[in-house]
C-alpha cells in the first residue's frame, strides 16, 4: 500500500485525494474559501451577462420579423364564433405579459441579492440594462417560436378541412349548384324581392283607400241616421211617407221663395213711389 501511495504521489503531485475515482479531475479544485463569496457571485453574474450580450448580438443579426396570417378564415370564424387570428393574438399578448412579469421578478430578486452582498461593483443601472437586453433576446426567440406555433395552430388545429361542412351547411351536399345556376338563382331572388316590394306598395295603397272608405262609410251612416230622424219626425206630425213629405216640403219652400221675391219687389216699388 505504501508503494502504491508513493507511486501515485510521484505521478500526481497535487495529492492522492484528488485522484480518487476514474473520473477524477487532474487540475486543482478552487476551494470556496480562497475567493470571497461576493466576488464569486459577481464573477458569475458578469459571465452570465456577457454570454447573454453575445447571444443578443447574434439574435439581432439573425432576427426575422414574424408575419401574422392574413387569411381571413371566415368559415372557421363561423364555427368558433371568433377568428383564429384573434385567438392567437390573445395568446401572444398573454405570453408576452407573462414574460415581462417574470423578467421584472427576476430583476427584483437579483437586486435583493446584490443588496445583501458587500462591496458589489454591479449597479442597479447595469442590472436594468442587462435585463432589458436579455428581455429583447427572449422576446426575439419567443417571436420566432410563436411564428412557428401559429402556423401549426392555424394549419392543423384551428382550421376546418375543405371537405368538411358545418351542420347548417349540410343542405349543400344534397342541393349542389353550379356557378351559372347560382347566378340564375340570385337573379330570381332579386326579381322576387322586387315583386315583394311592389306588393308591399300596393298593400299600403289599398290600406290607405280602405281607411278613406271607412271615413266615407261613417259619414254615410250619419246621413242615413239623419234621414231616419227626419222620417220619424214626419210620422209624428202626420206625414205618412217621408218621400211625399219631402216633395211637399220642397214645393212649399219654392212657394215661400216666390212669395219672398214678390214681397221684396212690392217693397222696392213702394219706396220708389
Amino acid at each position: 500500500m505504501e508503494q502504491r501511495r508513493r507511486r501515485a504521489a510521484s505521478l500526481h503531485p497535487e495529492g492522492p485525494d484528488m485522484q480518487r475515482g476514474r473520473r477524477a479531475c487532474r487540475e486543482p479544485v478552487l476551494k470556496p474559501e480562497v475567493v470571497p463569496a461576493w466576488r464569486f457571485l459577481e464573477l458569475r453574474l458578469l459571465n452570465s451577462l456577457r454570454l447573454f450580450t453575445i447571444k443578443i448580438n447574434k439574435a439581432k443579426k439573425k432576427k426575422k420579423p414574424t408575419k401574422m396570417s392574413v387569411d381571413p378564415m371566415a368559415y372557421e370564424a363561423q364555427f368558433f364564433g371568433f377568428t383564429p387570428q384573434t385567438c392567437m393574438l390573445r395568446i401572444y399578448i398573454a405570453f408576452q405579459d407573462y414574460l415581462f412579469e417574470v423578467m421584472q421578478a427576476v430583476e427584483q430578486v437579483i437586486l435583493k441579492k446584490l443588496d445583501g452582498t458587500p462591496d458589489c461593483a454591479i449597479s442597479a443601472v447595469q442590472i436594468r440594462k442587462c435585463t432589458e437586453e436579455f428581455l429583447c433576446f427572449m422576446k426575439g426567440r419567443f417571436d420566432n417560436l410563436f411564428g412557428k406555433m401559429e402556423q401549426l395552430f392555424l394549419q392543423l388545429i384551428l382550421r376546418i378541412p375543405p371537405n368538411v361542412l358545418l351542420p347548417e351547411d349540410k343542405s349543400q351536399e344534397t342541393h349542389s349548384y353550379s356557378e351559372e345556376e347560382f347566378h340564375l338563382l340570385q337573379k330570381e331572388i332579386e326579381q322576387l324581392q322586387e315583386k315583394y316590394k311592389t306588393e308591399l306598395c300596393t298593400k299600403q295603397a289599398l290600406l290607405a283607400e280602405l281607411e278613406e272608405q271607412k271615413i266615407v262609410q261613417a259619414k254615410l251612416k250619419q246621413t242615413l241616421s239623419l234621414f231616419d230622424e227626419l222620417e220619424n219626425v214626419g210620422r209624428d206630425h202626420g206625414a205618412s211617407d217621408f218621400r211625399e213629405g219631402l216633395v211637399f216640403l220642397i214645393q212649399n219652400s219654392r212657394k215661400l221663395q216666390s212669395i219672398r221675391e214678390n214681397v221684396e219687389k212690392e217693397g222696392k216699388r213702394l219706396k220708389i213711389s
